[in-house]
């Protein structure tokens, strides 16, 4: 349903959004941010685990909220536990964490995928003409599939657009991944606005 010429608008969408992003997140760590951002990909979501487990194997540390309003479906920002700790190094005090991350971590790392997936969305909505709300966010620490099975079988037939990106903090940078998964309603909904835009 969503042909090449789409997904050409779409990045152009995820550019600006990350763009946004990177300047909240600049905001709250008080260190320039910038974020990567490379080719997006459309993942049907029946094979969202299988794409995963390759990337990340092992835990996973996610940023999960549910989206409404104009389109309808789920926002996550995926992250492999060591890049999550990473990540949470670059925006506290760097320090060992011998039992993996603690609660501080978790509401930096949850408080840091609400501000991206945020900015992220907002720019969909504002650029869509449509009024999107995310919900509160919750963070995962699992394997991958455990994530998607708990949150997408709803799902099943539906599509993910999924931007791998890299955070740049410092001197330093770390992997992650958006992902958004629209229901079939919304993305018929997304195809023909998307057609609006040209």
């Amino acid at each position: 349903m969503i042909s090449d010429r789409h997904l050409d608008t779409l990045q152009e969408m995820v550019n600006i959004g990350f763009g946004r992003a990177a300047r909240s997140l600049s905001e709250l760590t008080g260190q320039r941010v910038t974020l990567e951002v490379p080719a997006i990909e459309l993942v049907p979501t029946s094979n969202l685990a299988v794409f995963f487990v390759d990337l990340i194997p092992g835990k996973i540390a996610a940023v999960h909220q549910n989206l409404q309003g104009g389109f309808e479906g789920d926002c996550m920002l995926v992250l492999s536990h060591s890049s999550a700790e990473a990540l949470a190094n670059l925006l506290t005090e760097e320090r060992s964490r011998p039992f993996g991350l603690d609660d501080s971590d978790q509401e930096i790392l949850s408080e840091l995928g609400n501000i991206l997936l945020n900015a992220f969305v907002g720019s969909f909505g504002n650029l869509l003409k449509a009024r999107l709300v995310l919900s509160v966010p919750a963070l995962f620490v699992d394997r991958i599939e455990a994530l998607f099975d708990g949150i997408l079988k709803q799902e099943a037939d539906a599509q993910a657009l999924v931007v791998t990106t890299t955070f740049h903090l410092a001197s330093k940078a770390v992997s992650g991944y958006v992902v958004m998964v629209f229901s079939f309603a919304s993305t018929e909904a997304l195809v023909s606005s998307l057609e609006e835009l040209g």
